[in-house]
């Protein structure tokens, strides 16, 4: 009877909504916590705010100018700021969980699961999966999902990216709306997926040019495989394209290519900064990349690369963007870890397809989930551990988290 009860749990749906709410939860609790400084002031500039969106936009053309293309970035930012925290902590806490949705969305697009027959267990283990995994591999976690201006910065705009290319990429699967088209709702899609794209081609530069890549590779397989094309398919391609030029011909990334080479003069060899980036993805995605390797050759299938390329080709085509658009910052003077989102996001995506693949055995999801218990009780430890220190030190929670750096304090077991 107990059993019983347990496997009615582990296979409802309702369990799915839950592990979302509980780590809405959570979110709440560490962005609410978490200060704002640095930045979240440095690039607010100064002006007259009575009027908001115009103090706002006013924001957003000085950064366009004086600094960078993200300029909806610094729109969102200094709308933000002016307004009660409340609305930042919601928005925020509320991207993340659509962020961790969309990447387990790619090993399930439909919404019931590729396969009918994909028990509902399976999609709720990997999303407490994900969840564990970005809580020990987003590098400096407070950094990038929790703090004001690294997450408007990196955590939002590659969560809007993530979504255009999981709707390309259902389409490539051959996923359609099976409703009843008409001009109106035809018109209405065409202007979704424009800003949509918009959005995704100017959201951070190396996940815009991995998007072109993308893209690319899209059009060509489509065309290839005489897929039909649709409008709102080539309005959403387009609005990308511009949003990616929106991005780079900004006045103002010229004038902080000039700041950054001449701050770190060190960088100007590509030999350098070709090496900073294999230092850092595998300090940060060495053991996620691994895994994801790990999940997409153990199913010992491999005939000839060909028919591995065609059959794994979900997977390898993640991993792709995850290695693009990390060694694409080889040709920039400057380097943030906090870019290192994304690539992770693709190599869940990726890990994620192959798990999929791999659970059509009870006895494999059996042996997963005594794993997945062990990681949870762990990761809830960790978070724990995490928030006592923070609220001994009184300091924010990416210096607390940062166990690869030993000079700072740990607030886990690390």
């Amino acid at each position: 009877m107990k059993t019983r009860l347990v496997n009615r749990i582990n296979n409802s749906k309702i369990l799915f909504f839950v592990i979302h709410i509980i780590a809405f939860m959570i979110m709440v609790f560490w962005t609410w916590r978490e200060p704002q400084r640095g930045d979240d002031f440095v690039f607010t500039y100064k002006g007259d705010d009575s009027n908001l969106m115009v103090f706002a936009l006013n924001n957003a053309i000085t950064y366009h100018m004086q600094w960078g293309g993200r300029s909806i970035v610094a729109f969102l930012r200094a709308l933000l700021i002016k307004l009660d925290k409340w609305v930042y902590v919601v928005l925020n806490s509320g991207f993340y969980v659509w962020f961790v949705h969309i990447i387990y969305r790619f090993a399930y697009p439909d919404e019931c699961g590729v396969n009918k027959k994909d028990s509902q267990t399976a999609h709720n283990y990997w999303l407490m999966f994900i969840y564990c995994l970005l809580w020990f591999f987003i590098p400096t976690y407070g950094d990038i999902v929790l703090w004001f201006t690294g997450s408007i910065a990196y955590l939002w705009p590659y969560t809007i990216l993530l979504w255009y290319i999981l709707l390309y990429h259902k389409r490539m699967l051959g996923y359609r709306d099976v409703r009843i088209n008409s001009h109106i709702r035809t018109v209405v899609r065409c202007i979704g997926i424009a800003i949509i794209g918009f959005l995704a081609g100017s959201s951070v530069e190396p996940g815009a040019c991995s998007l072109m890549v993308y893209l690319l590779f899209w059009i060509i397989y489509m065309k290839k495989k005489k897929n039909r094309i649709e409008m709102e398919d080539y309005v959403g391609g387009i609005a990308a394209i511009c949003g990616f030029l929106f991005l780079f011909t900004a006045p103002g990334i010229w004038n902080r290519l000039t700041y950054t080479v001449g701050v770190e003069q060190e960088s100007s060899g590509f030999l350098f900064r070709f090496l900073r980036v294999v230092y850092y993805s595998g300090k940060y995605m060495l053991i996620p990349f691994g895994v994801a390797i790990a999940l997409l050759a153990v199913r010992g299938e491999f005939e000839n690369v060909r028919s591995f390329v065609v059959r794994e080709r979900e997977q390898l085509i993640c991993l792709s963007l995850a290695v693009i658009s990390a060694f694409i910052m080889s040709f920039s003077p400057g380097f943030s870890y906090r870019v290192l989102l994304f690539p992770l996001a693709c190599i869940l995506m990726s890990a994620g397809i192959s798990f999929r693949k791999h659970v059509e055995k009870e006895s494999i999801l059996v042996s997963f989930s005594m794993f997945l218990c062990s990681l949870i009780l762990f990761t809830a430890l960790t978070m724990f551990t995490a928030a006592i220190r923070c609220h001994q030190t009184g300091l924010p929670l990416e210096i607390e988290t940062d166990y690869n750096d030993v000079q700072k304090n740990r607030a886990n077991l690390f």
